[in-house]
């Protein structure tokens, strides 16, 4: 993302749209994500684990809720970095651990001297790499993509390494990988004028995109989802603070996924369960 907006009243709200994405994007991306990846013959594939298939919304029992990306292109950071706190208390559910999104970021942009973007699969890639360091070492709202003097040749910096990563390729195995092996999922999705500014103000993002104009794309994490009627709708949390749709979370509907407004799902790999 581009700029995040300081949505304090109704007022900003409405202007979500119009005065945020006028905004002159970087030349690499629009709001932080570059876009979807190509895949790689070296990317594990989910194939998950088989059991009871129930709704879900692990945000209290993984403690996911909405982050703030300020003004930063860093939402693949953000995200990053919640799912890196929630497979964390995965591992071990006393954990209270919090991470930096700005360590995991740079490496996967592989460049400290821009705030530019990256793709999921690069996120989750350093995920693995290079995995996440406490935020006591780089804050949040730091801007500068300049790395903090105690990072720099420490031997002894801790960090927190995801053990492995695997792409998700459909409903059915997000469904899965949500309902039994109870984990979360970053995303990256295409962004489009009208439904945000809807999901900003009702936690909805409509239906269809169909007829609306594109403008950019977004990373986030899903925790969840549920049926409405006879469609599959999933719980997503942002990074834009919880002065937009439901305290920071919103909800998107299957065809997202079948129509590729949703570009790449990651998740973590078996050898944590």
């Amino acid at each position: 993302m581009k700029n995040k907006p300081r949505i304090s009243t109704r007022r900003h709200v409405e202007k979500f749209v119009g005065r945020v994405f006028k905004l002159q994007p970087l030349p690499e991306e629009q709001f932080g994500l570059t876009g979807p990846d190509s895949t790689s013959s070296l990317d594990r594939i989910k194939s998950p684990m088989r059991g009871t298939i129930v709704p879900v919304d692990l945000s209290d029992e993984l403690n996911i809720g909405s982050d703030d990306q300020g003004l930063t292109n860093r939402c693949t950071g953000f995200t990053a970095r919640k799912f890196g706190e929630a497979i964390a208390k995965k591992i071990d559910a006393q954990s209270n651990l919090k991470f930096s999104p700005n360590y995991t970021y740079v490496k996967a942009t592989g460049d400290y001297s821009k705030d530019q973007g990256t793709g999921m699969r690069d996120i989750a890639m350093a995920a693995v790499t290079h995995g996440f360091i406490p935020s006591s070492y780089w804050p949040d709202r730091i801007l500068s993509t300049t790395p903090p003097g105690n990072l720099v040749g420490n031997p002894d910096l801790p960090t927190f390494k995801i053990p492995s990563v695997e792409r998700i390729t459909s409903v059915r195995d997000l469904i899965s990988t949500l309902s039994v092996e109870r984990l979360p999922v970053m995303i990256g999705s295409r962004m489009f004028q009208r439904g945000t500014d809807k999901a900003c103000k009702t936690g909805w993002f409509p239906e269809s995109t169909k007829g609306d104009s594109w403008t950019g794309n977004h990373a986030e994490l899903i925790v969840g989802w549920m049926s409405v009627g006879d469609k599959v709708w999933f719980k997503k949390v942002g990074s834009w603070g919880n002065s937009v749709g439901i305290l920071g979370s919103f909800w998107i509907p299957e065809d997202y996924i079948h129509t590729g407004v949703v570009m790449d799902m990651w998740t973590a790999g078996k050898e944590i369960l």
